[in-house]
């Protein structure tokens, strides 16, 4: 019976599910308080934009890339650097709690989470 098992985590914030797989393109109302939370605004390196003035994004594409909505592949980005996100010469590599950007220039860079429920790396 294993051997033909589909085995799916399921994380909920109080009893709702937070990962929706490819069930749902847009994120949930728990989602989004759970993003705001843990990105604290704009994912972006010196970007101050309050969370409530972002998007939530898919790091890997809802289309090109088939991603899922699970929390841990969404992100929260200012407009400004959602649509530069998206530019064809701009890289993001990991998930949610190890993200970075390869720039069109080249240089890569760490985009920590910065709200109070982030995961905090030890130094």
């Amino acid at each position: 019976m294993c051997t033909n098992a589909n085995i799916v985590r399921l994380l909920t914030s109080n009893s709702v599910p937070l990962d929706l797989g490819r069930t749902q393109r847009l994120a949930s109302d728990a989602q989004y308080k759970s993003l705001l939370a843990r990105d604290g605004g704009c994912r972006f390196e010196g970007c101050n934009m309050p969370a409530d003035w972002c998007q939530v994004d898919h790091i890997h594409e809802w289309t090109a890339q088939n991603g899922p909505t699970d929390l841990h592949l969404l992100v929260l980005w200012c407009v400004y650097h959602h649509s530069f996100r998206h530019r064809p010469d701009v890289h993001l590599h990991g998930d949610a709690n190890n993200l970075s950007i390869t720039l069109p220039d080249g240089r890569t860079m760490p985009l920590p989470a910065r709200g109070p429920t982030s995961q905090k790396r030890a130094a």
